[in-house]
């Protein structure tokens, strides 16, 4: 049970981040900087 919520949890910060990302995709023009935080987060 306990293990089930923890991956729920990681999965849920991981949609996150890449929510993150598209966000910061659409704000700045086409450049490295998703791939840049994707490096810094795991």
């Amino acid at each position: 049970m306990i293990r089930i919520i923890r991956t729920a949890r990681r999965q849920h910060k991981k949609n996150r981040m890449e929510k993150f990302n598209l966000t910061i995709q659409k704000i700045l023009p086409p450049c490295p900087t998703p791939i840049l935080f994707s490096k810094s987060n795991r």
